[in-house]
């Protein structure tokens, strides 16, 4: 679902977003942040550009960690201000009551790679079970088979108006 990751992460530079899928986790940018945030590869197709790769750090992740930091510095200050000013020492839940809901804003997601076609707009994407392939269709009647590692079209398929895309998995029978 789009609003899923439109409400999430903030596109920049993207134009039209038609359909957003997740790659998976991207190992090449873990273990760069300090908290373990995880971040995401995403493709997005639609239009200026018609695909583009994001690399999308889960800041949320790691928030249980920054939640922790920030309760124990909080309550180091009231037992420090209970005893150097006499002052009474609140119990974490009455601080918490306190505290207003938090309100989520998108995180900014860059793009990393794009392909784009000023003519061209992919409104479906569908990626395959190893997560390497996506099949996608454009309102041109085009589908493409796209190598997300190397952004590169590995097969164009003309003739197919109003196509949707999609795996089938098969198994070995044994």
């Amino acid at each position: 679902d789009n609003n899923v990751y439109s409400s999430k992460w903030q596109l920049s530079g993207q134009g039209v977003v038609s359909d957003v899928v997740c790659c998976g986790v991207d190992t090449q940018a873990e273990g760069g942040d300090f908290f373990g945030a995880t971040y995401y590869k995403l493709l997005v197709g639609g239009s200026n550009p018609t695909l583009s790769l994001y690399a999308a750090c889960d800041e949320r992740s790691n928030s249980s960690a920054t939640e922790m930091v920030t309760k124990l510095a909080s309550a180091a200050f009231d037992i420090a201000k209970s005893f150097l000013w006499g002052g009474t020492q609140n119990s974490a839940t009455e601080n918490e009551e306190k505290q207003a809901p938090k309100i989520e804003r998108p995180q900014m997601a860059e793009a990393v790679d794009a392909l784009d076609d000023p003519h061209r707009e992919v409104r479906n994407l569908c990626l395959d079970s190893s997560g390497r392939v996506c099949a996608a269709s454009d309102q041109l009647g085009r589908v493409l088979l796209l190598d997300i590692e190397d952004m590169t079209i590995l097969r164009l398929f003309k003739g197919y108006r109003e196509s949707e895309v999609a795996w089938v998995a098969i198994g070995d029978g044994g």
